[in-house]
């Protein structure tokens, strides 16, 4: 039997509003200028997107590092 769930769609309007009011996609655009041939959205609104899946899916931790990676072995 398949599982239902119900997931809340009320906070993606919510950080969408605070990112456009922090002005997100014109920070970007003014710093990176897309392709000649580039079309769609701008790198800013792609921006705007990623950053509300990310934050929307609270899936914003550091991913580990390798085990190669220590402090030890940077000194």
């Amino acid at each position: 039997m398949i599982e239902k769930r119900i997931e809340r769609v009320d906070n993606i309007p919510l950080i969408l509003h605070w990112l456009l009011k922090m002005r997100i996609n014109e920070i970007v655009d003014s710093v990176f200028s897309p392709h000649g041939n580039w079309q769609g959205l701008s790198y800013g609104k792609l921006a705007v997107i990623f950053l509300t899946y990310i934050v929307h899916s609270l899936n914003h931790h550091l991913s580990g590092v390798e085990s190669w990676v220590s402090i030890d072995n940077l000194f």
